[in-house]
């Protein structure tokens, strides 16, 4: 065999063995995952618009949505109320439910503090639920039967966010508090005692 024919040969040798070398793997994306970066991305998009709508003088009107500026007046009430929220989680009155929403865990004895507690979590919630809305209205991949896979998302993503100290509910109903630095997760958390 001349230098040609073995160069020729070995080609059609790495041809024929090379591709049983390499093994092409799909993946697939779920549609649940795509969903969750989206409304992700929505609720970050409205955080950043809300940011450059507080730059803008009051004088200027643009014309939005009812819902888009019901969602900005709910941001900017939960920035409002985020002090005394995080204290609550600190103090165990209130907790993160599996639902994406507070609940009071621990209501205080006087009762006008109580009813303070009360109405604080009315308001949260109310605009927890607004901002809710604001995600399904804007993402047209979503319905209102998705409604029980966005509150998971947002509890997912209240979990992730939960300070060492405040009180979470899991998947399973029961109640857990975060540990140490760490995000909230399935591993940071432990059983309520």
């Amino acid at each position: 065999m001349n230098h040609s024919q073995k160069k020729t040969t070995l080609s059609v040798m790495l041809l024929l063995f090379l591709p049983s070398c390499f093994t092409l793997k799909t993946a697939t994306v779920d549609r649940k995952t795509q969903l969750e970066n989206q409304i992700l991305g929505s609720f970050r998009r409205l955080e950043k618009e809300l940011v450059l709508a507080s730059s803008v003088r009051g004088s200027q009107t643009t014309a939005v949505s009812d819902i888009y500026r019901d969602a900005v007046r709910a941001h900017l009430n939960r920035a409002y109320n985020k002090d005394d929220i995080d204290q609550l989680k600190q103090l165990k009155q209130v907790g993160e439910s599996n639902t994406g929403f507070l609940v009071i865990r621990q209501p205080p004895e006087d009762p006008k503090q109580a009813e303070d507690l009360k109405k604080l979590l009315e308001i949260e919630n109310r605009d927890r639920e607004t901002i809710l809305a604001h995600l399904i209205a804007v993402n047209e991949d979503l319905s209102a039967k998705d409604r029980p896979m966005v509150q998971r998302m947002l509890w997912r993503l209240n979990l992730a966010t939960a300070k060492n100290g405040d009180t979470v509910q899991r998947v399973d109903g029961s109640w857990q508090i975060v540990l140490g630095t760490e995000k909230a997760n399935e591993n940071a958390v432990k059983a309520e005692k």
